[in-house]
């Protein structure tokens, strides 16, 4: 985790002056911070050409970002009671000057702290400040004035320790009525995404991205944007209806699971502008077959996200529906989603690990816990525990068709709805799985597989399980001793 560290901006004007590209790169080690952009640094010097005063730009945080979400701020400055957040634009509208001030009291209002929130234009040498849902141009006199209020205070050096990702991090089905009241933002790729898709040059528009890159969210913001815009929408999600589904019925959305008691018929289809499809590589092939055949006749546009690599069982992983979606009509673009703004850098690590068996042992996964036990009949009185302290017990779909599957029995001691169809697309802070004697490593001990009856995928569903979790993940192993032996070897660092 990176922690930048507070400096005063004209030392650091002088070192981009003064130094070659070898020394601001150690100065920029050293103090954890990015190296500064041409235009920044032409910015920050007319910055300091107008303060003058030494003593005002102590402290400052440079380039400071939060981790996971990717929301990065030119120059910070927190002190016990408030905090400056000061933006460098070398020229820009009064429209986006807000729009990026907006955003930044987003994600800086959740700090408690007095908040001023500034953007220096570097050519005009204008300053303007968020005032309410408004920003004005302040004097220069008026920003040495509010410059004085944060002299002479030491900054706060670990920024780190006051902002929590999960506070950023808005699902449209664990946080509806956030999601509902427009109290998130999309990531730059995403919004260069929406921006594009809405314009429907293409019939079908495909969303990809791995685990945690924000599909969902994508997605769920287009279907928002075209119901503010009148259209006539019908969204599909490939899975158990959850409790977000149903506020967002509730709230007028027409959303359903593909069903052959409708997909056939014509009624369904004929009155909508725009066809959504949420975890469209599970839809049975027969089904994406006919759905094709009605936006083909309805003149309907269809935006579907999926990830064909979040399969539960082997026939899913045939359908291949990405391909057949690409092949109709030459009318589809692919958007590939590659910065995961969800899940914690360790998490993401640790799943390759699990799955793959690249292992770096220099590195510890302190996000990741591995709990033993031997006794069956704890296990109840473990995740009651656990479920009292935040944690979220995601279990195997049971089968009715397969017996002697072994981890069957923990459902049973400990009744839980979150198996792996019914939180599909959903995502928690902390995250709890099982591994019990079944589950074991390959030959070579490197990567995870399972070894016993199943009726769905269980490597699969633990993996769909896992890539649930956005901070926090705990393993708890069930007798599997050697298992034990190799994952807590992973997840402490060795030197």
């Amino acid at each position: 985790m990176k922690v930048t560290r507070p400096q005063n901006l004209f030392n650091l004007i002088n070192l981009y002056e003064a130094f070659d590209e070898e020394t601001l790169k150690i100065h920029s080690i050293k103090n954890d911070s990015p190296m500064l952009k041409n235009v920044e640094r032409d910015c920050l010097k007319e910055l300091t050409t107008i303060v003058k005063d030494y003593s005002l730009l102590d402290d400052f945080h440079v380039g400071f970002t939060i981790e996971n979400i990717g929301k990065e701020f030119d120059l910070i400055k927190m002190i016990e009671n408030s905090v400056i957040n000061i933006e460098l634009k070398s020229e820009s509208s009064l429209e986006k000057i807000l729009q990026q001030q907006k955003k930044n009291e987003y994600y800086l209002k959740g700090l408690q702290k007095n908040l001023i929130i500034i953007t220096f234009e570097s050519k005009s040498r204008d300053l303007y400040k968020l005032e309410g849902e408004e920003t004005k141009k302040i004097s220069l006199a008026e920003f040495k004035e509010i410059l004085q209020l944060f002299k002479g205070k030491p900054g706060i050096g670990n920024l780190n320790e006051y902002f929590k990702p999960s506070d950023y991090l808005i699902s449209p089905f664990n946080n509806t009525g956030r999601f509902l009241e427009n109290e998130y933002f999309l990531t730059n790729q995403q919004k260069d995404f929406q921006n594009t898709i809405f314009k429907y040059k293409k019939q079908i528009q495909i969303i990809t991205g791995n685990p945690g890159t924000g599909k969902t969210l994508l997605l769920y913001d287009l279907i928002k944007l075209s119901i503010d815009s009148n259209k006539r929408i019908l969204a599909i999600h490939c899975g158990q209806l959850n409790q977000g589904h149903e506020k967002l019925i509730e709230n007028g959305w027409n959303i359903k699971k593909p069903h052959s008691s409708w997909i056939y018929d014509d009624n369904e289809f004929k009155d909508i502008d725009i066809l959504f499809i949420d975890e469209a590589q599970r839809l049975y092939p027969y089904q994406l077959k006919e759905i094709l055949l009605k936006i083909l006749k309805y003149r309907i546009n269809l935006v579907c996200s999926l990830d064909p690599k979040q399969y539960l069982d082997a026939n899913e992983k045939r359908y291949n529906n990405i391909e057949t979606l690409k092949e109709f009509n030459n009318e589809s673009d692919i958007f590939n989603l590659t910065s995961k703004i969800r899940t914690n850098k360790q998490l993401a690590s640790f799943i390759k690990v699990l799955f793959s068996g690249k292992h770096d042992e220099r590195k510890g996964f302190s996000n990741i816990s591995i709990d033993f036990f031997s006794n069956e009949d704890k296990y109840r009185n473990i995740i009651s525990t656990l479920e009292l302290n935040g944690w979220k017990n995601l279990t195997y779909t049971p089968s009715k068709f397969t017996q002697g599957i072994s981890y069957s029995r923990f459902n049973e001691l400990h009744n839980s709805n979150s198996n792996s169809h019914k939180i599909i697309g959903q995502e928690y802070d902390k995250v709890v799985v099982l591994l019990d004697e079944s589950f074991s490593l390959d030959e070579s001990g490197n990567f995870i597989i399972y070894d016993g009856p199943d009726y769905y995928d269980s490597r699969q569903m633990l993996y769909q399980n896992i890539t649930r979790a956005r901070n926090e993940l705990k393993i708890l192993i069930y007798k599997n001793v050697e298992l034990y032996k190799k994952l807590i070897t992973i997840v402490t660092p060795t030197r």
